[in-house]
């Protein structure tokens, strides 16, 4: 899971963390398919990890209520979008910009 690797890494070595600060912890990993990643010893307490497993998941969570928000407002400029996709089959970033102007869509920065 691409995304759940994502929140992990923004939680021990990016400082996405209240409740652990801006401190990096945690090895470097590694590509888990090679195994590198899969023996890596923490360098963090079970403590920490319970933690830092808490703060993954807010992070996860979080994401998808937002998601879920933002296509559900926007239903119907997914359905536009959907309609113009099985007539073109491609659609390039200006007509995908132009979808949401025209529907009056926010821009989601923060």
């Amino acid at each position: 899971m691409q995304g759940l690797r994502v929140a992990r890494q923004m939680v021990e070595r990016f400082g996405f963390s209240k409740k652990i600060g801006q401190v990096a912890i945690g090895g470097p990993g590694g590509n888990p398919f090679l195994g590198q990643q899969m023996s890596s010893q923490k360098d963090y307490s079970m403590a920490t990890a319970d933690v830092v497993d808490a703060e993954v998941r807010d992070l996860v969570e979080t994401a998808y209520s937002r998601a879920k928000q933002i296509i559900t407002t926007h239903i119907d400029i997914l359905h536009k979008l959907a309609q113009l996709l099985m007539v073109k089959e491609t659609v390039d970033g200006e007509e995908f910009m132009s979808l949401f102007i025209d529907g009056k869509a926010e821009l989601y920065v923060s």
